[in-house]
């Protein structure tokens, strides 16, 4: 299993909208959509170049949620990058028997994915297979 695309590159950032208007205005970016995440105490503006995306993760509240206490903890702008795959399941399965540590494993709006952490790499790195409910209920 491999991956077959970067999906997007998320940075983290005390001012979404700001972020996102930088790189519309100045480096020809196109706004995509703004997405909250209550459950993790933030929003994402997304901004495509091409087919390629920025996620741009803003707290709602300073220090607080996910990004929050990322951006408290010194956390660099760069938080993870994103690669698209066709079996995420078989992935997981996969790094889990080399003993990888994956962490936010989940459905979200039809598609799954995870995350390998940081101590695998140096670099938090998402794992997402689009359509995954879809693809599942064809098989059926």
């Amino acid at each position: 299993m491999k991956a077959f695309a970067i999906r997007h590159v998320g940075i983290a950032s005390e001012d979404s909208a700001k972020t996102a208007q930088f790189f519309i205005d100045n480096l020809g970016a196109e706004y995509v959509r703004k997405l909250p995440a209550p459950r993790d105490g933030m929003e994402s503006t997304y901004v495509r170049f091409g087919e390629e995306q920025l996620e741009i993760m803003q707290p709602y509240v300073e220090g607080e949620g996910t990004i929050g206490k990322y951006l408290a903890k010194g956390g660099r702008p760069l938080h993870h990058i994103s690669l698209a795959v066709d079996d995420v399941d078989a992935l997981e399965k996969d790094l889990e028997s080399k003993g990888i540590l994956l962490i936010g494993k989940g459905i979200v709006e039809g598609n799954k994915g995870f995350f390998i952490h940081p101590k695998a790499c140096g670099i938090l790195i998402e794992i997402f297979q689009y359509d995954y409910v879809k693809d599942k209920e064809s098989e059926k």
